[in-house]
């Protein structure tokens, strides 16, 4: 995994430097949100207007961007909007990004820069049948929850807050399943057996968090 953290970490360090948009992080350093709160990400980014909030000591205050690295899978972390994606699927986007004028303008004298900007694209595949329904039936558990887990992260990247997942009535594994991943995922807010002229027992409604 180090591998991986340093080769992401590399990769965003060098379009960053060249475009002088800011400082990353690849090593780990406390990020202090409270007394209570503190954390060290595998990779961060601070744009050239918000270094007031590097410390000798810490980091006081939330990065712009945080990637947290977990096996083959990556967290994004832009200003409190979260998504999980596989590692592959992840792409800097060059084009997007232009050079942080207040970089220069601290060592030219000259006036304040528009904030800068770090681009990370997650590619994701267009989903088959309707955006707010997942059927899983006739599929293992482990099929199942994959599927699921994907579901709910493309999920972020639309409007919907409402989402229904079908897993059947049968010997109710699946949805046992199903109830037991989203009791504690951090997109949702609650879920509940879907009403009666929804599949009633047959499936299950997801309510995402705003």
């Amino acid at each position: 995994m180090l591998c991986l953290v340093g080769r992401l970490g590399f990769q965003i360090y060098d379009f960053v430097e060249a475009n002088r948009l800011g400082i990353v992080f690849a090593v780990p350093v406390d990020v202090v949100f409270s007394d209570r709160w503190v954390f060290k990400p595998d990779i961060f980014f601070i744009q050239q207007a918000r270094r007031s909030i590097m410390t000798e000591r810490n980091i006081s205050g939330a990065p712009d961007l945080v990637i947290e690295v977990h096996g083959k899978h990556a967290e994004v972390d832009v200003r409190g909007k979260r998504l999980r994606a596989a590692l592959r699927d992840l792409r800097l986007i060059a084009g997007s990004a232009s050079r942080d004028p207040a970089y220069d303008d601290r060592r030219a004298g000259a006036a304040e820069g528009r904030p800068a900007t770090v681009h990370v694209n997650i590619d994701l595949q267009p989903r088959e049948g309707l955006l707010s329904e997942l059927n899983v039936i006739g599929q293992t558990v482990d099929e199942a929850i994959a599927k699921l887990e994907k579901f709910l992260d493309e999920s972020t990247v639309t409007d919907l807050r409402e989402l229904r997942i079908v897993h059947g009535h049968g010997t109710g594994q699946l949805r046992r399943a199903v109830a037991e991943f989203l009791k504690n995922h951090p997109l949702v807010d609650k879920f509940e057996a879907a009403p009666q002229n929804q599949g009633g027992g047959g499936a299950t409604i997801v309510y995402l968090k705003d």
